[in-house]
């Protein structure tokens, strides 16, 4: 399968937490959200924009999405399908990364759990009780 261009209109869900799909995406134009939802609290993660991947943790991992991913703005991606690089790709790397990646859902896990706190780091702004609303109408409509 050869990479595509998929575009998604401002508030389109891209992917959902739970999903098994695991290709991997760049942002060509637009911008992202990556936020997680534990019942109706929404907790944003982070922002990706023009040029940037996202996707990697299901990609590299094998796991199930653990996050939701939501346009920002109407937006065009590259997908690349799954098996498409893992068949160029030597193995060593392939359980290096994918070592890193349970790493890192640990602690996206903790942040589900227990949402972002305050500290003195900057971090993506914790979204006000409308925003969390929206996101989560649109999700549970999708």
């Amino acid at each position: 399968m050869e990479d595509k261009l998929v575009s998604f209109k401002k508030n389109e869900i891209i992917c959902k937490q739970g999903e098994s799909v695991q290709d991997i995406y760049q942002v060509v134009s637009g911008k992202i959200l990556i936020f997680l939802n534990k019942g109706t609290m929404i907790t944003p993660l982070t922002t990706f924009g023009d040029g940037e991947f996202f996707g990697e943790m299901a990609f590299f991992a094998d796991y199930p999405r653990i996050a939701n991913a939501i346009a920002l703005e109407d937006t065009q991606l590259v997908q690349v399908a799954d098996l498409d690089i893992k068949k160029e790709m030597p193995k060593w790397l392939l359980n290096f990364m994918k070592d890193i990646i349970v790493n890192i859902s640990k602690s996206t896990e903790m942040v589900a759990q227990k949402g972002i706190r305050m500290s003195s780091e900057e971090t993506i702004k914790p979204l006000s009780i409308e925003e969390q609303r929206r996101y989560y109408k649109i999700l549970t409509e999708s």
